[in-house]
Order: C-alpha cells, then structure tokens, then sequence
C-alpha cells in the first residue's frame, strides 16, 4: 500500500474515512442463519450497557479507540505504529475487544488482509488472532468476508503469515457459517498442505531446531488446530479424508512436541466418528501412538486420546491392537487416579474408552487383573451423568462373567447401581443388574436395598433399549418371591403385558418369564390359602 493511495472506507458512524486502505466488501449470504440472523440481547450484552452507564471504563478502553482512529485516519507508518501499539494491550480482555468493535475496528482489520504490506497483513493478523476467540466478534468478522481472504493468506509465502492466518480461522470456525466458507472457499486442502512437516522436526527437540525448523512445526500446529475447528462438520470431514489428511495426521501423531500432538490427537478424535478414519487408524497403525501419548501427563492430551479410543473401539480388532499396546493398563490408572475426579471430561472419556474396550472377552480377562471392577465401582457415586453412564455400561460387560459379579457386590456396587433419569445410562444399569442377579445373594440384595421399584419406574421410558434392559433385570430379580410381589405392588404388571407384544425377541421373553414367575408366585399363595 503506498501513501498517497487514498480509497474510502466506511467508518463507524456511518460516514466516510480517507485511509491508504481497500474497500471491505460485506458477505451477506443468507443460506446460515446461525452466524447472520440478528439475535435477542444477550446477558453479555447487558453486562456491556451496564459497563457503559458505569464509570468503571477502564482508560484502556479509550486508548485503544484513539489507536483504532490513528489507523483509520493516518498512512502507513501511522498504521504501523498504531498496530503495534494495540499489540501491547491484553486483547484477549473482552473491555478491550470492545474497544475495537464499538468504534468500527473489525472492518479496518478485515480490510489490512488485502493490502500488499507485510507488516499490515502481520499485524492486522495478530490482533484479529487475539481478539476472534469472542463469539459476537467471530460473526462480525465471519460477515464481513474475512474467510476467503484469510484462506488466500494460507498460500502466502511468508510463513509467520500462514501460521497467524490458520489460527485465526481455528477461532473463526466455531462457527458454522466460517466452517461452511472455509469448505467453499478451498480452505480445506490448503490448511491439510500445512500439515506435511517433515518427520525429523517432529521427533527432535526443539532446543535442537533452528529457527526455520521451528516455524514449520508452529505451521503444522497451527494447520491442525484450523481443521480441528473445521472438523466439527461432517462435510468438513469428508473433505479432509477426501484431500488426503490421514497420512499426514499419522505422521504427526508421531511428534514428541506436546503443542503439535494435542491439536492433531483432538482432530483426530473429532474425525474417529467416521468409519473411514476408524479404518485408517487400524491400517496406519495410530493405535500405538495414540497409547503413547495416552501416557502423557497432560490432562487435555489424555482426554483425546481417550475419546479416540472410545470412539474406535467398537471394533473388535481395534480392541486387540489396544490392549496388545497396553492401553488398559493406562486406562485403569487413569480412572483410580483421584486427581482426575474433578476433571470430568476426563473422567468420562476414560470411563468410556473402558466401555467400549469390555466388549471383548480377552479384554474383560486383563481388566479382572488389573483389579477394574472395584476401581468402577468406586465411581458410581460420581455426580456426572456421563460418567455414570459409562461406568454402568463397563459394569454391565463386566458383569458377563460370573466371579465379576461377586466383585460388584463385595466391592458394595449393588447399593450405588442409584435411581436416574438419563436412558443410556438407564438402559447400562439394566444389563449390569441383570448379569449381576445369577451370582451369590445378589438378587436378594438388591431387592433388600430397593432397587425394584426404581426399575419399574424406568419402563414409564420412550426408549426401547431402556425397556428391554429393565425387562431383563426384572426377570432375574423376579426369582425371588419378594421381589416378585413389590414389583406387583409397583405395578409391573401393565407395562409387562404391554411389552409382551414386541417384536424384540429379547424384551418380550424377558416379560414373558417376569410375568410368569409372577403368576407362580400368585398360585403358590392361592393354593396355600385354600389348604388353610
């Protein structure tokens, strides 16, 4: 951008300013109206008139503004130097993005992408960087067109452009509306391109890298991050495979750098919800690195690590690979970790990996060694749902197997097995009462701790699964008399004589054998009384 260049933008109030700048060119399409339509005020915005009426304005505030002026008034040095000046606010306090937005920052930095100054694009870049992580301030800017110039920015030759350029679109696709122009706009191959980092960087420390080498795995961190935010779209998705991001995310899973494994292991995991890429895990073979880094100290790199292995291990040879790289070891000590109790994304994405990796004999077997069922059980009393959930559910596979079911309840998880109102988590305490029922006492206990008339109360649930789970546990607990006649007093009856009409096979046998137990249990009493 020269000096003399003057082209008009619009300012704030409307108005014309004189600013060596382009024109901003406004993006109005109106097929997202999640990022576009105009919403009710929200409790931020109250927040921000009752800041306004206050005198509580911190100086910064109109600091920022008078720079945000200099910017748009001045020439290219004044741009420069206001810039750099922004920089050393805290952009990331919502005071100050307020600042920029209230005096009609966001279209003067959105307009520095198109210029031919480097120094304009790098600092209107790092200011858009800092202050995108604000919703309101990722759809203003989402509006005002900044996606397309940003994926431009990609190809830049200049790489501390390229690494700011995918960051800020990392923020911006929270959205849908930046994640569905990314796509449009050809953001995905270009941000997949940043991800081929040759393979000696990611395995040597940094200390030992120069400064360009360095650059290239910031550039690799910073393209992961980008197609993590654009993966939460299934069409985003397909594209990814489609462009060939396997390979390469396999290359990077391989890194030593914790900064590069966490935003690849997230995208990863984003991604394990399609059958391709839970294939691809198989045959690239990720299952080792994803233990590897399962291992890792780091709360949020074990939480995706996890997730992948919940999502994946629904296939019986991805459960092999898992425990053969010793997985559950690393699961289970997660899970008696106590310091992870309050970290409940943790928690539940540890629990679930142990789900889903239950379903398999062998698995079970190394799980009984390790000492699981106790450590389990100790978790029924947490207070997340999804927690729980997961938990009932590697009970009730657990639970298959005889002598586990005396560990439940010598482990005191009979009592715990606690009323809910959740139906997946319903549905996991069904199957987990009913294998534990066939062993010892059990079924006695758990009709002595009150556990019938809760299970009664879930066949009032829409959901089928939740049905054929109580049905089964009904029928197991219907073998002892007592049990029999607080069901009936619980009116089971009704909702047997209903559920004895599907077509699921399992529910409607387990009704039928409820309902007959019950009516022995009738004529058992009736006969007695007549010999009386």
């Amino acid at each position: 951008m020269a000096e003399g260049d003057n082209i008009s933008t619009f300012s704030a109030d409307g108005g014309q300013d004189t600013v060596g700048l382009p024109r901003i060119v406004m993006v109005t399409e109106g097929s997202d109206t999640s990022a576009s339509s105009p919403s009710s005020t929200s409790p931020d915005e109250d927040n921000w008139a009752d800041l306004i009426k206050s005198t509580e304005i911190p100086p910064e505030y109109w600091h920022i503004q008078k720079l945000v002026k200099y910017m748009k008034a001045g020439n290219q040095t004044a741009t420069m130097v206001a810039l750099s000046c922004l920089k050393d606010h805290d952009l990331t306090i919502e005071v100050n993005q307020r600042a920029i937005q209230e005096i009609g920052g966001l279209e003067l930095l959105v307009n520095l992408l198109e210029t031919r100054d480097l120094c304009c694009i790098l600092g209107g870049l790092a200011v858009l960087k800092d202050i995108t992580p604000n919703i309101e301030i990722r759809k203003k800017v989402t509006d005002l067109g900044a996606i397309p110039l940003l994926v431009g920015l990609l190809s830049d030759p200049a790489r501390d452009v390229q690494i700011l350029a995918a960051e800020t679109i990392a923020n911006l696709g929270r959205i849908r509306k930046s994640r569905k122009f990314c796509r449009k706009f050809g953001g995905i191959p270009k941000l997949i391109d940043l991800l081929d980092i040759k393979e000696r960087y990611l395995l040597t420390p940094r200390e030992e890298l120069n400064g360009d080498e360095e650059q290239y795995l910031d550039i690799g961190r910073a393209g992961a991050k980008a197609l993590w935010s654009m993966s939460a779209s299934q069409r985003n998705r397909e594209s990814m495979r489609k462009y060939g991001m396997i390979p390469l995310i396999a290359k990077m899973m391989k890194t030593i750098h914790l900064d590069v494994a966490v935003p690849a292991i997230g995208l990863l995991q984003m991604c394990a919800n399609e059958t391709s890429f839970q294939l691809a895990i198989q045959t690239e073979k990720m299952v080792d690195d994803l233990i590897k880094h399962l291992a890792n100290d780091d709360k949020d790199l074990k939480t995706y690590c996890s997730l992948a292995i919940y999502k994946c291990a629904s296939d019986s040879i991805t459960r092999d690979m898992i425990r053969e790289a010793g997985g559950l070891e690393l699961l289970v000590e997660a899970a008696s970790d106590s310091t992870n109790r309050p970290n409940k994304p943790l928690l539940a994405a540890v629990t679930g990996a142990l789900w889903k990796c239950a379903n398999s004999d062998a698995s079970v077997k190394r799980l009984d060694h390790l000492g699981a069922v106790p450590i389990l059980v100790r978790l029924l009393d947490d207070e997340n749902d999804g927690v729980l959930t997961n938990v009932a559910g590697a009970l009730a596979e657990c639970a298959k197997f005889p002598p586990n079911r005396d560990k439940i309840r010598s482990s005191g998880g009979i009592p715990m097995l606690m009323s809910t109102t959740d139906d997946l988590l319903r549905a996991n305490l069904g199957v987990a009462i009913a294998y534990c029922c066939d062993w010892a006492q059990n079924r006695q206990e758990f009709g002595r701790r009150g556990a019938i008339t809760p299970l009664v109360n879930y066949m009032t649930s829409r959901d089928p699964t939740v049905h054929r789970s109580t049905a089964l546990a009904l029928y197991h607990l219907s073998f002892y008399s007592i049990n029999c006649v607080t069901m009936h007093a619980a009116g089971v009856v009704q909702f047997l004589l209903e559920t004895i009409g599907s077509k699921d096979p399992i529910l409607q046998e387990a009704s039928a054998g409820c309902l007959c137990n019950i009516r022995k249990l009738a004529l058992a009493t009736e006969k007695v009384k007549l010999k009386q």
